[in-house]
């Protein structure tokens, strides 16, 4: 998996590496930097068990602005994609297995699985 500068990416996509090892997912597309996904204000394809694809929005989240800030200022520049999910990537250090069993919960309810 490509070593991306985003930590919450980073993050996200260590949860979605453990959620396809448990097939919890089929898989899922990284966007690289300024390609077609990354313009349309895609970060993260992500491919269920279904058979559907879920276009994913990741941002960063701490105590200046709230998810609901981010969602409106994505949806915003990109209103075709609906899925956001904020991290908050400051307890990667202070309380990482928090921080990931949040991660995965909220992926778990934004794909409905």
């Amino acid at each position: 998996m490509p070593k991306r500068e985003n930590l919450s990416e980073n993050i996200v996509a260590k949860v979605l590496g453990s959620m396809k090892e448990r097939r919890l997912i089929l898989h899922f597309l990284i966007n690289k930097q300024n390609d077609a996904l990354d313009v349309a204000g895609i970060d993260f394809l992500i491919f269920k068990n279904d058979g559907w694809a879920l276009p994913l929005q990741v941002k960063t989240c701490s105590g200046k602005a709230t998810r609901e800030d981010k969602m409106q200022e994505h949806l915003r520049k990109h209103p075709f994609v609906k899925h956001l999910i904020c991290v908050r990537a400051h307890l990667l250090e202070s309380n990482s297995d928090q921080l990931y069993k949040e991660v995965e919960r909220e992926l778990k309810d934004i794909l409905k699985i």
